[in-house]
């Protein structure tokens, strides 16, 4: 008794290859399997492909595939090892891999691909029996839990970047902090006194903080920095700025620059040129070789007596914040006021 099986060209082949009654059966037994299954020739093409296999690769299900070599269905990427597997097929060996072929519409999909060899009645390999089965999701799924993982270590190299940024940071801060306090407890006449003095660090490094936090990590350039400096405790339309440049300067010499600025403003309302009326401060500075150059002018409005600064807790600040290779910062009087020059690095 027969099977009755509906067959197209590759059927016939496969018909030719097994013989007699037994081929309805087999070819209905192959068409049940979801695999894509191939019986090639020994030149390489194909004798048969089942329906399913057809439909996996989104083929035309009547178009003839007998005579198509094999190999050439596989893109240039994955035609060695199909070339490679076939070969070995021929030779009695088998051989089982993954490989990349999209379907004709182009549809990308994986395959783990098994080969053996089909020997006849003499021992000799006649043909080669090639299965493919459908792996996209798997490997998809492999892929997306490579890309989470290496996410993850992007992340964790970043967060292990931003933590030693931060200890670093912090450190500058602590060693700035550790700077003023030492500097205010000798010079300080009551603990009041130094709590009114610290506070007022404090706060101009806090605004600083501030505003390097609003840069949001990029290095700001100096001119902008220190027109910020200035503004942070209230635009004084009676300190000028000259040009400015507009070299990029590192957090630290940032930070540092805007305690000066602010020691240099707050000693000039109290006993400067900013606590005269028509009185007025100009800020210039300049660039060279990694350092920026400031000179702090006042100008009284009118010819003022020299007072002695060396001692106060004010200068010996600014002098231990900007111990650089250039030197301490240089105090001057003039006819109509006070002259200060220091250096920052920019790095």
């Amino acid at each position: 008794m027969s099977i009755e099986s509906p067959m197209n060209d590759s059927d016939i082949g496969f018909t030719r290859f097994i013989g007699g009654g037994l081929e309805a059966a087999v070819v209905a037994m192959l068409e049940q399997t979801q695999d894509c299954v191939k019986l090639i020739d020994r030149d390489g093409t194909l004798a048969f492909m089942n329906a399913n296999g057809r439909k996996a690769m989104a083929m035309d299900g009547t178009a003839p595939v007998s005579g198509i070599a094999w190999p050439m269905l596989w893109p240039g990427e994955s035609r060695p090892q199909i070339e490679a597997a076939l070969a070995a097929a021929l030779r009695g060996e088998r051989s089982r891999f993954k490989a990349f072929c999209p379907t004709v519409r182009g549809e990308p999909r994986w395959w783990d691909v098994s080969v053996s060899p089909i020997r006849g009645a003499d021992g000799a390999v006649g043909h080669v029996l090639a299965t493919s089965r459908d792996i996209t999701p798997f490997i998809d799924a492999l892929d997306d839990e490579r890309d989470k993982r290496l996410e993850a270590e992007r992340n964790s190299e970043i967060q292990t970047l931003v933590a030693d940024e931060t200890r670093h940071r912090l450190k500058n801060v602590l060693a700035i902090v550790g700077s003023i306090s030492n500097v205010l407890v000798r010079r300080s006449g009551t603990l009041a006194e130094y709590r009114q003095r610290f506070a007022r660090h404090l706060q101009s490094l806090a605004n600083a903080q501030d505003l390097l936090g609003a840069r949001g990590g990029a290095r700001g350039d100096l001119g902008s920095f220190v027109a910020d400096a200035l503004g942070a405790g209230g635009n004084d339309p009676r300190v000028v700025l000259g040009a400015m440049p507009d070299d990029p300067i590192s957090d630290q010499s940032a930070q540092v620059m805007a305690l000066v600025l602010g020691e240099l403003h707050t000693n000039a309302v109290k006993h400067g040129a900013l606590g005269t009326a028509g009185g007025r401060v100009t800020l210039d500075a300049a660039c060279a070789g990694g350092t920026a150059r400031f000179t702090w002018a006042e100008d009284h409005g009118h010819p003022v007596a020299p007072v002695e600064i060396a001692g106060g807790a004010g200068s010996e600040l600014m002098r231990g914040m900007l111990a650089t290779d250039d030197g301490a910062p240089v105090f001057d009087w003039g006819p109509r006021g006070l002259t200060v020059r220091f250096a920052v690095p920019l790095v």
